[in-house]
């Protein structure tokens, strides 16, 4: 997926986010109820009648309505969603800007010096993921993070490395 579909999808989901967020309008009010006739007459019922005979104290009292809670968790949604839109913007204009001669720069380091996985410095090293784990994390062997927190190694480091380690080798 490239950064301008990622972006787009990012703000079709903000604009959703804003409808459902949204109040909905109010319906019509019903029209007020037509007395339908009956055969027989009304009678008109006394106050005492109507008002039901319970004491105070079993009276239903009225819940009082609870207050609404103004929705700040999703206003500092919606603001990181926009700072997020808007680093992304910046990264997509930035990459735009770059001059042909990073462009140039990047593609040969990537070419020429690429970033390996875990299991492919392993494979390459001939060592299993676990020592290879033990050698990052005792810092025999330098690497980078991803954003994911996984480890990845540059070619040169690891062909480094081997050449450090086979010089180990030879002395002994």
């Amino acid at each position: 997926m490239r950064l301008a579909d990622w972006m787009k999808y990012l703000e079709k989901q903000q604009e959703k986010a804003r409808e459902q967020r949204a109040p909905a309008k109010p319906a019509a009010p019903a029209p007020p109820a037509q007395p339908t006739p009956s055969a027989q007459p009304r009678r008109e019922a006394s106050p005492e009648a109507t008002t039901p005979a319970v004491p105070a104290s079993q009276a239903p009292v009225a819940k009082p309505k609870r207050a609404v809670r103004p929705r700040s968790r999703s206003r500092e949604l919606d603001a990181d969603l926009a700072d997020e839109v808007r680093q992304r913007q910046e990264l997509l204009e930035q990459a735009e800007r770059e001059s042909p001669e990073a462009e140039r720069t990047r593609l040969l380091r990537e070419l020429l010096d690429p970033e390996l996985s875990l299991q492919q410095t392993a494979v390459l090293l001939g060592v299993s993921v676990t020592s290879l784990r033990r050698y990052t994390d005792s810092g025999v062997l330098p690497h980078l993070r991803t954003a994911g927190n996984q480890r990845r190694f540059r070619l040169s480091q690891v062909l480094g490395f081997l050449a450090e380690r086979s010089k180990r080798k030879a002395e002994h």
